[in-house]
C-alpha cells in the first residue's frame, strides 16, 4: 500500500512540476499585461481623483471588451493544444489564419461601439466629469484594437504548442516600457506636450503594437511553429474553420462577458454611489485584476496538458494535470488574500500617493475594507476560473457558461443590489464574492461528471470529442 501510495505522490508532483513549468511563463506574461492597466490606472492617480475615477472607467470598460474578445479568441489555444495531443498539425494553420481574420473584423466593431459609450454613460447616472475622462481614454484606447487581438492569436498558437517562454519575455519587456512611456505622454517631457489621460492610453496602444511584432518575430526562431506561420499565406479558409470560434470561443466570450458585466455593473453602481466610492472601487478591482491574471496564467498551463491528454483519450491524465493546476492555483490564492488582509492601506496608498481632504480620505477607507471583503473570496474566484478552463480544452461549449450565467447574474448581482442599500460599496463587493463561490463548485461538479462521461463513450467505442459541444 505505501510504495503504491508513494508512485502516485510522485507521479502528481511530476505532473504538479509540468504544469507549474508550463504555467508559471504564462502566468508571468498574464500578470505583465494586466499590470499595463493596473500602472495606467496608478498615473491616473497623479492628476487627481476625479481623473482617477473617470478615467479608471474608460480602462475599466475597455477592460470589459478586451476579455470578451479574448474569450473568443481563446478557442485558438483549446483547438491547437487538442491537434498537437492528435498529431494533426495540418489543422493548426487553419485555426491560427481564422482567428486573424476575425481580429480585424472584432477591432472595426470595437471602434464603433466605443463611439456610441458617452451616451450610454450618461444613460447610466454618471457624472460628467466621469464621462469627460472616460471618453477621453476610451478614445484612444481604440487604437489598440487590432495588434492587441492579433497578440491574442498569437499567444493562443504558442501556447497551444508549449512555446510558453516567448509570451513571458515579451510582456515583461512590455511592462518595462509601458509605464516611462505612458508617464512621459501623460505629463509632458522636454518639447512634448503633456496629453493627460489620453497619452496613458496612447502609450498602453504603441506598446500593444510592439507586442504583437515582437512575439512573432519571437515565435519565428521555433521550427515548429515557423513551419505554421509560413503556411498560413497557402491557407484558403472556409467556413468550418470559423466553427470552433462560434461553438466554442462564442461560448467562453459569453461565460467571460456576463463575469466582467457583473464587475461592470458593480462599477456603475459604485458611480451611482459617490465619486469616493467609484475611486475606491477601481483602486480594488484592478488590484482584483492582478491576482486573477496570475489564476488565468495556472488556468491555461493546466489546460495544455489537459487538452493534450483530451486529443490522445487519456483521461487519467485529464484528471491528473487538472487537479494538479487547481493545487498550484489554491496555493497562490491564499497567497494572494495574506497579501489583501495584511497590506491593504499600503496598497490602497500606491493610488493615492498619500493625497489629503476630505475625499481622499475616504477613498482611502473605503478601499481597505473592500480589500478585506475581495481577500475572502479569492479561493473561489481561482476556483471558478481554473474549473470553467480545464472544461474549455475538453472541448465544452455552453453548459458551464449558462451555470455561470445564473451565478453571476442570478446569484452575485441581485446579492450585491440588495446589500448596496446597507452597506454601499462593500456591500456590492460582497455579492460579487457570493456569486463567484457559487460558480467554484458548479464547475468543479460540472468537469466530474464529464470526465466520467467521456471515460465512458471511450469505452463503449464512441468518440464524443471530435467536435465541440453545440453552442445552442
Amino acid at each position: 500500500m505505501c510504495p503504491l501510495l508513494l508512485r502516485n505522490s510522485v507521479r502528481f508532483m511530476n505532473r504538479f512540476v509540468e504544469v507549474l513549468r508550463l504555467a508559471g511563463p504564462l502566468t508571468a506574461a498574464q500578470l505583465a499585461q494586466t499590470a499595463m492597466i493596473f500602472c495606467d490606472s496608478i498615473l491616473f492617480g497623479l492628476l487627481g481623483v476625479e481623473e482617477l475615477a473617470g478615467a479608471g472607467l474608460g480602462s475599466g470598460i475597455y477592460n470589459f471588451f478586451l476579455i470578451v474578445v479574448t474569450g473568443l479568441l481563446a478557442a485558438v489555444a483549446s483547438e491547437v493544444a487538442i491537434y498537437v495531443g492528435r498529431g494533426a498539425m495540418q489543422d493548426i494553420a487553419r485555426v491560427v489564419k481564422a482567428g486573424l481574420v476575425l481580429s480585424v473584423i472584432v477591432a472595426l466593431a470595437l471602434v464603433g461601439i466605443i463611439m456610441l459609450m458617452p451616451g450610454m454613460l450618461r444613460l447610466m447616472g454618471q457624472t460628467e466629469a466621469s464621462i469627460f475622462y472616460a471618453d477621453q481614454y476610451l478614445t484612444m484606447a481604440s487604437l489598440i484594437g487590432f495588434p492587441a487581438f492579433a497578440f491574442l492569436v498569437l499567444r493562443g498558437l504558442a501556447t497551444g504548442m508549449g512555446r510558453t517562454t516567448s509570451i513571458m519575455r515579451i510582456s515583461i519587456l512590455a511592462v518595462v516600457l509601458n509605464v516611462p512611456l505612458s508617464y512621459v505622454l501623460m505629463t509632458g517631457w522636454g518639447p512634448a506636450p503633456a496629453m493627460g489621460v489620453p497619452g496613458a492610453a496612447l502609450g498602453t496602444a504603441l506598446v500593444s503594437l510592439l507586442m504583437c511584432g515582437m512575439l512573432a518575430a519571437d515565435l519565428w526562431r521555433y521550427p515548429e511553429v515557423r513551419d505554421v506561420l509560413q503556411s498560413l499565406r497557402n491557407v484558403v479558409l472556409h467556413k468550418d474553420d470559423y466553427k470552433p470560434f462560434f461553438t466554442l470561443g462564442v461560448s467562453i466570450a459569453l461565460a467571460w462577458t456576463m463575469e466582467a458585466g457583473l464587475f461592470t455593473a458593480a462599477t456603475i453602481l459604485a458611480g451611482t454611489i459617490s465619486v469616493a466610492a467609484l475611486a475606491a472601487h477601481q483602486i480594488a478591482l484592478q488590484t482584483a485584476s492582478m491576482s486573477f491574471a496570475v489564476y488565468i496564467g495556472f488556468a491555461q498551463g493546466a489546460a495544455i496538458k489537459t487538452g493534450q491528454s483530451f486529443g490522445r483519450n487519456d483521461f487519467a491524465n485529464v484528471r491528473h494535470y487538472t487537479w494538479a493546476g487547481l493545487g498550484v492555483g489554491m496555493g497562490f490564492c491564499l497567497v494572494a488574500a495574506f497579501i489583501f488582509l495584511v497590506f491593504p492601506e499600503w496598497i490602497v496608498s500606491l493610488f493615492t500617493l498619500g493625497a489629503e481632504g476630505t475625499l481622499d480620505s475616504d477613498v482611502q477607507s473605503l478601499g481597505v475594507q473592500i480589500l478585506f471583503v475581495a481577500a475572502f473570496f479569492q479561493l473561489v474566484d481561482g476556483g471558478q476560473v481554473i474549473m470553467m478552463t480545464a472544461l474549455r480544452a475538453l472541448r465544452v461549449g455552453m453548459p458551464p457558461t449558462v451555470v455561470t450565467i445564473f451565478c453571476y447574474w442570478g446569484v452575485g448581482f441581485p446579492v450585491a443590489w440588495m446589500l448596496m442599500g446597507q452597506y454601499g460599496i462593500v456591500g456590492v463587493w460582497v455579492g460579487l464574492g457570493a456569486g463567484l463561490g457559487f460558480a467554484a463548485l458548479s464547475l468543479t461538479i460540472m468537469f466530474i461528471r464529464k470526465v466520467h462521461e467521456l471515460e465512458q463513450s471511450t469505452l463503449s467505442g464512441t468518440d464524443l470529442h471530435i467536435r465541440p459541444e453545440p453552442c445552442v
